[in-house]
């Protein structure tokens, strides 16, 4: 969706002959076309801009903290397997395939 203060509201263009009665979330579709997949006419909020930077700064955390949660569980994974293979609990790791 976007915001009320978007200069994405009213600025699209109509693309097709037919494109359709409604948009992604339901709204109906006017004459004036908005840029993306919300024809509606805003939701409230403020206007927040953050940087570039700021912006992949947060794409970067969100992509670390997946991959550590995977490569985590995977070690967790391999560390179970290997105590039931060796026929030991290793201390620091709770079985969680017993």
């Amino acid at each position: 969706m976007l915001k009320k203060v978007s200069p994405c509201i009213a600025k699209g263009t109509q693309v097709e002959e037919n494109m359709g009665e409604h948009d992604f979330f339901g709204n109906a579709l006017t004459d004036t076309h908005n840029i993306g997949c919300y024809e509606g006419t805003g939701v409230d909020g403020e206007n927040v801009q953050t940087s570039f930077v700021d912006y992949i700064k947060g794409m970067i955390n969100s992509y670390i903290d997946i991959v550590l949660n995977i490569l985590i569980e995977q070690v967790n994974h391999d560390i179970n397997w290997l105590n039931n293979q060796l026929g030991i609990k290793l201390p620091f790791v709770e079985n969680k395939y017993e």
